[in-house]
C-alpha cells in the first residue's frame, strides 16, 4: 500500500524588463519611415534576445545542486571531447533520460571539435538531440542587469558579473526547466497620441521566469572555464 500527495507551489517571475523609445515624426519621414519601422525588430534582435539568453543561462548555472564539472579551460578538441564524455557519463549515472538532451556550446569549442573530424567526435555529438552555438558574450555563470536609469547604467542591458566565469558548455534536459515568459507586450503609438511632442513611440516589456525544478537538478550539467575571464 502506497500513498501520494499532490500540492501546488507558487513560484514568482524573476525577470521583468521594459524599455521605451521615441522617434520624432519628421526624422521618421526623412528616413523613408525606416527609423521607426526597423526599431522594434532591431531592438528585439540585438538587445532583448541576447539579454534573455544570458539571463537564462546564468540562472541555470547559478542554481545550487546542478551537476558541475571542475572548472577548467579546454585548450583543444581532445579536451572538449573528454569533457563532453564526462558530462554524458554523469547524466547517464544520474538516470537523466538519454533522449532530448540538448547541448549548448561556444562556437570556439565547437570549432575545435569540428577540426578533429574523427568518427569519435561525430559519435559523441550524436548523443545530443540538438547542438546550439552560444556566443561567449551570452554565456556566463552570472550577470549584472543594468537598470537603464542609474548613472552609468543608462544604456540598460547586462554585463558579466565581476566574479562570474565563462561557460564552456551546458547540457540541458528540458524537463528540468521552469522557463516561461508570462507577459510580453509591445506597444506602438503614433504622433497623434503624443501629448508632449510629435513622436512615434515604441515600448516593450517582458516578464518571465527561468528556474530549475528542485527534483530535476541532474538535468542541468555545467562546464565553466577555470578563471573569471574578461
Amino acid at each position: 500500500k502506497g500513498d501520494v500527495t499532490m500540492t501546488n507551489e507558487t513560484v514568482k517571475c524573476n525577470y521583468d524588463r521594459g524599455r521605451k523609445f521615441y522617434v520624432d515624426a519628421l526624422d521618421n519621414e526623412e528616413t523613408a519611415k525606416l527609423a521607426f519601422s526597423r526599431l522594434s525588430g532591431e531592438f528585439i534582435r540585438t538587445k532583448v534576445v541576447p539579454e534573455l539568453d544570458a539571463f537564462r543561462f546564468a540562472s541555470y548555472a547559478g542554481k545550487s545542486g546542478i551537476s558541475k564539472a571542475t572548472a577548467a579551460d579546454l585548450p583543444d578538441g581532445a579536451s572538449v571531447l573528454a569533457a563532453l564524455r564526462a558530462a554524458i557519463t554523469k547524466m547517464d549515472e544520474d538516470e537523466v533520460p538519454t533522449e532530448n538532451r540538448h547541448l549548448f556550446i561556444t562556437p570556439t569549442l565547437d570549432g575545435m571539435i569540428a577540426d578533429l573530424d574523427t568518427t569519435k567526435s561525430r559519435e559523441i555529438l550524436t548523443r545530443f538531440a540538438t547542438k546550439t552555438l552560444v556566443p561567449q558574450t551570452r554565456f556566463y555563470t552570472a550577470i549584472d542587469m543594468l537598470d537603464g536609469k542609474t548613472t552609468g547604467e543608462e544604456a540598460g542591458g547586462y554585463k558579466k558579473a565581476s566574479a562570474a566565469k565563462n561557460i564552456n558548455f551546458m547540457v540541458i534536459h528540458p524537463s528540468a526547466l521552469i522557463q516561461f515568459q508570462k507577459h510580453t507586450v509591445p506597444k506602438i503609438k503614433g504622433p497623434e497620441d503624443d501629448l508632449d511632442g510629435d513622436r512615434h513611440m515604441f515600448g516593450y516589456r517582458t516578464v518571465g521566469i527561468a528556474d530549475v525544478y528542485a527534483n530535476k537538478l541532474a538535468g542541468i550539467y555545467l562546464h565553466s572555464a577555470a578563471e573569471a575571464g574578461a
